[in-house]
């Protein structure tokens, strides 16, 4: 079964939930938020690409959750918060990219994959 929902704590006691789905590519449109790689290779581009498809999994599911409670407001998430958050939570960051991967497209990343190496290609800059 492929897994399309995590939870993360980007701040001390604030979970957000993610929720990996197509539509979460209208999110960042409607958002102006880029989600596109031109050098994969580029590790830059590689984490900057992955943070963001995060903050938009966390909309993805916000705008699902506003759906039932309309009373939500918005979701108080920067990509900072997220940026922060894969720092700090190196292994949680590369497992959730691995699974929304797998949500998205229908295929898995093998361990050791560009999630994993921008994080460790980051660190040593």
């Amino acid at each position: 079964m492929i897994r399309t929902r995590y939870t993360i704590t980007p701040r001390e006691g604030v979970k957000t939930e993610l929720l990996f789905t197509l539509s979460l590519f209208a999110i960042a449109k409607r958002r102006g938020v880029a989600l596109a790689v031109e050098d994969f290779g580029d590790t830059t581009q590689r984490m900057d690409f992955f943070i963001k498809l995060i903050w938009c999994a966390a909309h993805n599911a916000w705008e699902y959750r506003r759906m039932e409670d309309p009373s939500l407001g918005d979701l108080d998430l920067s990509i900072l918060d997220v940026a922060e958050w894969a720092g700090d939570h190196p292994k949680d960051f590369a497992a959730i990219i691995r699974g929304a991967s797998e949500a998205i497209s229908g295929k898995e990343l093998p361990e050791g994959d560009a999630a994993e190496k921008a994080l460790s290609d980051e660190k040593k800059k």
